[in-house]
This record gives structure tokens, C-alpha cells and sequence, in this order.
């Protein structure tokens, strides 16, 4: 079994925000290929569409409430 570095393991804080080794958003490409080889490709790409999505999310519930405001705009003024 290989055994890995841990002061170069990937982490995931709360924000949504990937660190690997500590230094910042993961942008550069060694980055990417650490996080791989530490915790394999599937996860490192499951990680990445998840923080994707989150921002897509976010804008599609603020796209649906002011749908819902305008619904509700619309019907009061009836």
C-alpha cells in the first residue's frame, strides 16, 4: 500500500475551497496532479464538478426566488 504525504493531502474546507499542502484555491496544474495522485482521479474530479455546481446552484436558487417574487408580484396586483 502507498502511503501518502500528509502535509500535501488534499483538503476541502467549508467555503468550498480545495488546498493542497496549505497554499491556496487549487489553479495550477502540479496542484491538480498532487491532488490526483493523492487521492485518486475520481475523487479529485468529483470534487471539482461539486464546487462547479454549488456556484451554478447558488445562482439558480436566486434566479428562482426572484421568479417566485415576481409570481407573487404579479398575483397580489391582480
Amino acid at each position: 500500500m502507498r502511503q501518502r504525504n500528509k502535509s500535501k493531502f488534499m483538503e476541502v474546507n467549508f467555503k468550498g475551497e480545495i488546498n493542497a499542502g496549505g497554499g491556496g484555491e487549487m489553479n495550477g496544474i502540479n496542484e491538480w496532479l498532487n491532488a490526483i495522485g493523492n487521492v485518486g482521479f475520481p475523487i479529485a474530479i468529483a470534487i471539482y464538478l461539486l464546487m462547479r455546481f454549488e456556484k451554478k446552484i447558488d445562482v439558480l436558487k436566486q434566479r428562482v426566488d426572484q421568479l417566485g417574487q415576481a409570481i407573487r408580484d404579479h398575483t397580489i396586483g391582480r
